[in-house]
């Protein structure tokens, strides 16, 4: 509000060419002239992009501190945006484009469809209707994501027993913070229990995740055994 109040209003009657008289008397004054304004262009020459910079971009994008840093799929605005952000100005919006169909196009990336596939004749299927919608909205991810979660995937269905941990110190630690909820609880004797190498847990955010595994709890040292 005390901005609001406080600032100079504008004023709209001064015309364009009476402002750039006055700008141009005022850089004068500080010692800014015609000259040292035509010495700030032409400095630096745009270098084309190279082949070698375009694989070690593409490596980058499809690595762990690339698109899927944050977030687990992508779509082709997002590797635009991404591109864009890595070239600056060597190349032009035509040359961007191109470069992400590139890497959309390459090893370092998998197309996303969010079905269940047994068959050939489903893949085909479901890729059909995956290209029949906005391509700038088609989801994709990471090849090295995509390994790793099928990696997870796989242990998951192991029923190799976990380190074991007496239900009754379970019990007595949960029992000793009343402040979790049922759900906290729940989750908590889920992720001890020891039919499955490994015990995904799905929660939105703020539910409580990882105050229901503080140190002080005694969940601590197993949370870190499991990951």
């Amino acid at each position: 509000m005390a901005t609001l109040d406080t600032p100079r209003r504008k004023d709209y009657g001064v015309d364009a060419d009476t402002l750039l008289a006055r700008w141009r008397v005022e850089a004068a004054a500080a010692g800014f002239d015609a000259r040292r304004f035509e010495a700030c262009f032409g400095r630096a020459a745009v270098e084309a992009v190279t082949d070698t910079q375009v694989a070690r971009l593409y490596e980058c994008l499809g690595g762990p501190a690339g698109l899927t840093e944050r977030a687990s799929t992508f779509v082709r605005t997002d590797v635009i945006e991404s591109i864009a952000n890595a070239v600056a100005g060597s190349c032009t919006a035509r040359e961007v484009e191109q470069l992400a169909d590139g890497f959309l196009a390459s090893a370092h990336v998998v197309a996303v469809v969010a079905v269940q596939i047994s068959t050939e004749t489903d893949f085909r299927s479901e890729q059909a209707k995956l290209h029949r919608g906005s391509p700038t909205q088609y989801l994709y991810t990471t090849r090295e994501l995509a390994l790793i979660e099928a990696d997870l995937s796989h242990h998951a269905g192991q029923r190799s027993p976990k380190v074991h941990i007496d239900p009754g110190v379970v019990a007595a630690v949960i029992s000793g913070r009343p402040e979790l909820s049922d759900e906290q609880a729940a989750m908590v004797q889920a992720a001890c229990a020891p039919d499955l190498a490994v015990t995904p847990i799905a929660g939105r955010p703020g539910a409580g995740k990882t105050y229901a595994t503080d140190p002080r709890s005694g969940f601590y040292v197993w949370w870190t055994l499991v990951g």
